[in-house]
Order: C-alpha cells, then structure tokens, then sequence
C-alpha cells in the first residue's frame, strides 16, 4: 500500500495534474485527456457496502477496503447509508483550490448525519454520528479525517487519501 500524499505538489505528482471544468453544465476533468479512463474505476464489493457500486480513484481501492474491513469488524452495528466520492468540483471552503473528490480521492461518509459546519470556536462541538472505532480505523489506514481538519471549519463526513491540503 501507498503512503498518502502531503500536499498539493505530492497530490498533483501521485494523481496527477488535472484540470477540471464545466462542459454541458457538467463538471468533468477536461485534461490530462483520457485522465479518468486511466485512473478511476467501479467496485461492487467494498466491506458494508457490498452490492452498491462506488467510483474511485484505482490508488485508494487498497486502503478504503482495509479501513471499512477493521471498522465493520470493530464496529458491526454502524450502517453505511450513503458514501459517495468522485466529483470533480472546488473545494467548498475555498473555490481557489480543487476538491480531493476531484481525483476521486476522498470518500464522504452518510453526509445526512456529519455535515460540513463552520464553528464560532475551537472548542465547539459538531454533529457526527460516525463511531469512534471507525474515525480510528480509517486514520489507522492513512486517511485523514474531515472532523479534524486545522480551523473552525469540519468536514466529518469526509476522509481522504491525502494529507495538508
């Protein structure tokens, strides 16, 4: 298993440097051409959410499957509902830089229970209902978790294959 890349230049030289733009109201990755073909593919059999296909970059398929492998293990009773990954758009918090989605990267875990929430301080609590043992796991497998991003803003739906950015 790859180490997850820090940083937009290990993110661009590990993925690769895309350019995503809107082409008949749709966001898609206009270059590298053939950069999605080459890098993004389906699986049907992800641990808890066999069955339901989920389109990812080829890098993570090893390390998502670990982390949902120990986190059923640990944590049996705690239902996927939704997760959901490739998007090629801009980050929410910042329309300068890409989203991770966009390399298909990130995953985004039942994003109906742990939305995105911008804090009035450090201190504050936020809505998650992702257990402990799975936060654990993933960061056990090398993702990031949004809960824990720098700031007032967090993502706890969110993990990514990709550090400091």
């Amino acid at each position: 298993m790859i180490s997850p890349p820090r940083g937009l230049e290990e993110i661009k030289k590990v993925y690769g440097d895309i350019v995503v733009s809107k082409l008949d109201g749709k966001r898609v990755i206009i270059s590298p051409r053939y950069w999605e073909d080459r890098n993004m593919l389906v699986v049907r059999d992800l641990p808890g959410f066999e069955g339901r296909p989920l389109y990812i970059n080829r890098l993570i398929e090893q390390p998502l499957r670990a982390a949902l492998t120990g986190a059923t293990i640990r944590r049996p009773d705690y239902k996927i509902r939704t997760l959901g990954c490739f998007n090629p758009r801009q980050k929410r918090t910042n329309g300068a830089e890409l989203s991770l989605h966009s390399w298909g990267v990130a995953v985004d875990l039942n994003a109906d229970a742990n939305p995105l929430v911008r804090l009035k301080h450090e201190t504050d609590t936020f809505e998650c209902d992702i257990p402990n043992e799975w936060i654990e796991e993933f960061k056990r497998c090398g993702f990031t978790w949004g809960g824990e991003f720098r700031g007032l803003t967090k993502d706890p739906q969110h993990f990514q294959w990709a550090s400091a950015y």
